[in-house]
């Protein structure tokens, strides 16, 4: 499978600005089914674009001294969130894809590692994480506002981090982990409000939140049992129910985030099997999940990560070391997995997501 790399060189992108035809310059740059990645060569990251339609790979961040990563698409497709060092540090940038094309920094100070900024679903907010120089705190960005005191807004203040924002479908509330009170808590921030409150309340670390998409659950991992399990907390009844049965130690990749399909029906995570962990899926609905069951997707000896579910919900993309380099593998829930992202030994591609279409 060969991987064309192209750059987009300023003057491509003059040609672009100067045709003035928004819908036929997106198409061009991203046709079809098209996923964004990190793309690591030399230890420069750039993000990247690869149609699966037609097997090639556009280069739109390309900044030969710069690293660019943790790359959103907005909900309509159209902006590009990312974060960059190229003025010196980590900050956060947008990148208009329609016409007028542009580039805007949001003065946010510096961005915290390790994790990307998350669209709110009608695109006129972004929530991330912000290293205050004590701790990580969680803002929330107001493209509609003017700049000004409140704007980004800081959403926690403690001298201990606060991580992991995940929007709710509708928009009106923002999920995120902190451990300001002790260990790792889930916390819920109700925007008409103003109030916040812990929703999980264990003994244990509650982390990596992730909404259900009727919005009326999250699902979490926490070791509140003394391994890491995956729960499910419904937020009618504020009822929560472990989903998984492991009963091992080994964290596998504790910040990888599971992935709950689009249809409700399934959840893709990382389990803490084989030597570093593996993607297993699992349905909703029935008795909770013990080892032996579910479906695992892929089975190498080294981490396989960071599940994602096709718009369809027919199979999961995921990020495996199996190689020694970081690699995107599609696994079709009804075929044999295959590798995404082809490259030499000095290339890694990670934390992929879909444009929207």
């Amino acid at each position: 499978m060969l991987q064309v790399i192209v750059r987009i060189a300023p003057v491509f992108l003059l040609l672009f600005s100067a045709m003035a035809i928004a819908s036929e310059a997106l198409a061009l740059a991203l046709p079809g089914e098209s996923l964004l990645y990190t793309y690591v060569a030399n230890t420069n990251a750039d993000l990247v674009v690869r149609d699966l339609t037609r097997l090639m790979t556009y280069n739109i961040t390309y900044q030969s001294r710069a690293t660019d990563e943790g790359g959103a698409w907005s909900p309509d497709g159209r902006q590009l969130a990312f974060i960059s060092t190229r003025r010196g540090m980590r900050e956060l940038f947008i990148m208009s894809l329609a016409y007028p094309r542009g580039l805007t920094v949001i003065p946010t100070g510096s961005i915290g590692v390790g994790w990307r900024p998350v669209w709110s679903p009608d695109g006129t907010h972004i929530a991330f994480e912000v290293d205050d120089g004590r701790a990580l705190q969680i803002a929330v960005y107001d493209l509609l506002a003017p700049e000004g005191e409140n704007n980004p807004l800081r959403l926690t203040d403690a001298p201990v981090d606060s991580r992991f924002p995940a929007w709710s479908p509708d928009g009106r509330q923002l999920a995120y982990v902190t451990w300001s009170e002790g260990d790792a808590e889930i916390f819920l921030h109700t925007f008409a409000t103003g109030e916040t409150q812990n929703i999980t309340q264990s003994e244990g670390w509650d982390t990596t939140p992730v909404w259900s998409p009727d919005g009326r659950r999250i699902i979490f991992y926490s070791d509140r049992s003394g391994a890491r399990e995956l729960y499910l907390l419904s937020l009618d009844s504020g009822e929560t129910e472990q989903l998984t049965y492991f009963d091992r130690a080994r964290t596998a990749h504790y910040y990888s985030p599971p992935a709950w399909s689009p249809d409700g029906r399934q959840i893709a995570f990382v389990g803490p099997v084989g030597m570093n962990g593996d993607v297993v899926i699992i349905s909703i609905g029935g008795e909770a999940v013990v080892e032996t069951d579910g479906r695992r997707l892929y089975t190498h000896i080294i981490f396989d990560t960071a599940p994602l579910w096709t718009p369809e919900s027919d199979g999961v993309i995921f990020m495996s070391y199996v190689t020694g380099r970081w690699s995107l593998y599609n696994k079709p829930l009804s075929a044999p997995a295959y590798e995404l992202t082809p490259g030499g030994n000095e290339i890694d591609a990670s934390f992929a997501s879909w444009w929207p279409r």
